[in-house]
C-alpha cells in the first residue's frame, strides 16, 4: 500500500470522491476501499452555532424572568456582540419610563441582560451593565455592537466579502416571539431555508443593501445569524419580520431580510478601535496601586 494526499488519490477525480489517508497503488484494480469523513449534518452545523448566540433581555417581569427581546451572537473578537439596532432601542425607550409605566408593561426594572449558553443547554442571565460596557450604532443599517468586558463564549469571524448565492441552504438560531415560546428553561430555535438573493433596500437614507432569505420571521428572531447550512459560515443577520397592512403588498409573506456582515464588521471595527482607545485612557488615568 502506498501512503498518498488527496491530490495523488486513486481514482478520486474519477469517481468524484475526496478522502486522506492510505490508498492503493495504481496498479491495483478492484475492489477498492476508500476512507473518507462524512461531511457534517446540518444538526452539527446548528449546534455549533448555537454556542455563539445569546439571547437579548431588556427588564426583568413580575415572575423574576428575564424580558427576551430579541437575538444577537459572538462576532469577530472576544467580547464582542451584535444584534439589531430595534432590539438594542427597546432598552433605551424602556429606561425613560417610570416605575409605574414599567409596571404597566409587567416589568420591574429595564436592566439590559444578555443570556450566555453553558456547556449544558442552560443559560446565566449576568446584568452586563454591572461591567464595563461600550456600545457603536448604525440606526440607517439596524445594527448595533457592543463590547462586554469580561464576556467570552466562542465568536463567529464573518467573511471577508458579501455572500449571497440563489438557493443556498441556510440556517437561523434564535429566541423567536421573545417569552412567548419559553418556559421554566430558556430555549433557543433553529430554522433552516434558503436564501432568496440579495437586494438595494430603499430607505430615507438611501439604498443599504439586504439579503432575503425564504422563510417569514417571528419577532425575536431579530439579531439572529444567518449561517449555511453546511458549514456554519455566516452570511447575515436577521433584521425584518413580516410586514402588516399596507406594507404586506410591498413585502409579500415569505421573505425576509437580513443585514450583510460587511455592514456589521465596520461597526464593528469602528467600536474596537474607540473601546480599546477608551481602555487605554482609562488605564493611563488609573493610578499604580
Amino acid at each position: 500500500m502506498t501512503v498518498c494526499g488527496e491530490g495523488e488519490a486513486v481514482g478520486a477525480r474519477t469517481f468524484g470522491m475526496y478522502y486522506h489517508g492510505l490508498c492503493l497503488a495504481k496498479k491495483v484494480r478492484w475492489p477498492m476501499f476508500i476512507v473518507r469523513k462524512e461531511p457534517p449534518t446540518f444538526p452539527d452545523v446548528a449546534a455549533e452555532v448555537l454556542r455563539s448566540i445569546v439571547a437579548v433581555a431588556v427588564g426583568t417581569t413580575e415572575k423574576n424572568e428575564p424580558n427576551i427581546v430579541g437575538t444577537g451572537f459572538a462576532c469577530e473578537a472576544s467580547e464582542f456582540y451584535v444584534t439589531c439596532w430595534h432590539v438594542a432601542e427597546v432598552q433605551d425607550k424602556f429606561k425613560a419610563l417610570s416605575s409605574e409605566e414599567l409596571k404597566s408593561h409587567g416589568l420591574v426594572d429595564a436592566k439590559l441582560r444578555f443570556g450566555f449558553r453553558k456547556e449544558d443547554g442552560t443559560y446565566v442571565w449576568p446584568n452586563v451593565e454591572d461591567q464595563p460596557l461600550f456600545r457603536a450604532a448604525e440606526k440607517a443599517h439596524d445594527v448595533c455592537v457592543y463590547r462586554l468586558l469580561g464576556f467570552t463564549i466562542p465568536h463567529i469571524v464573518l467573511p471577508s466579502q458579501d455572500k449571497w448565492v440563489l438557493g443556498k441552504d441556510i440556517g437561523i438560531a434564535g429566541f423567536p416571539m421573545g417569552n412567548a415560546l419559553q418556559g421554566s428553561t430558556v430555549r433557543p430555535f433553529v430554522s433552516r431555508t434558503v436564501l432568496a438573493g440579495g437586494l438595494e433596500l430603499q430607505t430615507q437614507d438611501g439604498e443599504v443593501p439586504r439579503v432575503a432569505i425564504a422563510t417569514a420571521v417571528a419577532g425575536g428572531f431579530s439579531g439572529a445569524p444567518i449561517f449555511s447550512a453546511v458549514d456554519g459560515e455566516v452570511l447575515g443577520m436577521v433584521a425584518s419580520k413580516v410586514m402588516e397592512g399596507e406594507e404586506a403588498t410591498a413585502w409579500p409573506a415569505g421573505i425576509s431580510l437580513g443585514i450583510v456582515p460587511s455592514i456589521i464588521k465596520k461597526i464593528f471595527l469602528e467600536l474596537n478601535r474607540e473601546s480599546t482607545d477608551a481602555i487605554r485612557a482609562s488605564l493611563k488615568a488609573t493610578p499604580p496601586a
